[in-house]
């Protein structure tokens, strides 16, 4: 049985992937360790966590060391990005347990300090963007190998669910979204208002035109699964900050649900699902505007293109998918 430690924020601001990329290598038959950045931590390190931007990252490296030592891992996966394990920890894990180190870079955090420092010691490197690839396949990254690897779903979080007539009271809309409100959100659903609509987080108030619409809560696990399938369209736009080339986890636990994902043309949507027939592709407030209203009167082609969107999911961009590509590698 093949031993994984995974290293990764489980903060609720990043969501629960980490725990859906554990439960995925326990169900290939893996023994799983998850090392959580912010979970338990002493108190000294939990006020270096919050306190500054260059905070000590000594004890969680000692900790690290520590949950390896008593677990012996064979492949060390780091989730998200490498926010602060020294070279040295990578250094002594191989060299105390043999074990591969993977990191899955899902934010472009390439550049920051721990991270060049650490290429070298990088069995593999997953990313989920292709843009930096010919980059960091160049010789002088000191990279061994680097391939893409996409974002995915998990049917059991993200799938089809029953919805009670509270349900339905609480979370029904024609357009929602959940996420912060940040300027570009705002421009875009401003453009939407004549609708009815839901803006589940915070800072959407910033408009006063979106302050009715906003939903002041946390949204993550079975609440968004609801969201997403009580609610007609749930546009996607992609962060400029966490891809160029490639599209976030989104627009695919969208059609999990069932429903047509709605998007920015991105290079690498292609790869996960056929633009207008499996994802409805959109440029501009004033384009999704003429779309939500030409789909809304169409609901029967909106079901058709979630169906087809959510077969191609379910059948290519699972986690399970995903880390059985990362374990074919990790274990050669």
């Amino acid at each position: 049985m093949t031993r994984v430690m995974v290293v990764a924020s489980i903060i609720l601001p990043s969501g629960d992937a980490p725990l859906l990329v554990d439960r995925a290598l326990r169900e290939l038959g893996c023994d799983t360790k998850l090392v959580a950045l912010e979970e338990d931590l002493p108190l000294m390190e939990a006020i270096h966590w919050v306190s500054a931007a260059r905070f000590d990252r000594r004890r969680f490296n000692r900790r690290l060391l520590h949950e390896a030592a008593r677990f012996d891992p064979d492949i060390l996966l780091i989730y998200d990005s490498n926010w602060g394990i020294f070279p040295s920890t990578l250094r002594s894990l191989r060299s105390r347990h043999g074990c591969r180190v993977v990191l899955w870079e899902k934010n472009l955090n390439l550049w920051t300090r721990c991270q060049v420092e650490c290429f070298p010691l990088y069995d593999h490197v997953f990313c989920a963007d292709s843009y930096p690839l010919p980059l960091l396949r160049k010789p002088s990254t000191g990279l061994r190998d680097v391939r893409f690897l996409g974002s995915c779903c998990d049917p059991e979080e993200h799938g089809r669910v029953p919805l009670s007539q509270r349900d339905r009271e609480r979370f029904a809309a024609e357009v929602s979204f959940v996420g912060g409100g940040r300027p570009r959100r705002r421009e875009l659903f401003e453009h939407l208002t004549a609708h009815r609509l839901r803006l589940w987080g915070w800072g959407w108030d910033k408009s006063p035109a979106l302050a009715p619409f906003m939903v002041p809560e946390t949204v993550f696990g079975l609440k968004k699964t609801k969201i997403y399938s009580a609610t007609s369209i749930c546009p996607s736009l992609q962060s400029g900050l966490y891809q160029v080339n490639g599209i976030s986890e989104r627009p695919l636990e969208i059609a999990c649900c069932g429903r047509a994902p709605f998007s920015e043309p991105q290079p690498d949507l292609s790869r996960f699902l056929e633009p207008e027939s499996e994802v409805i592709l959109f440029s501009g407030p004033e384009d999704l505007a003429r779309k939500v209203d030409s789909y809304l009167r169409r609901p029967d082609e909106l079901d058709r293109i979630g169906e087809r969107a959510r077969q191609r999911v379910l059948a290519q961009h699972t986690y399970r998918h995903r880390l059985s590509e990362l374990l074919a590698v990790a274990c050669a």
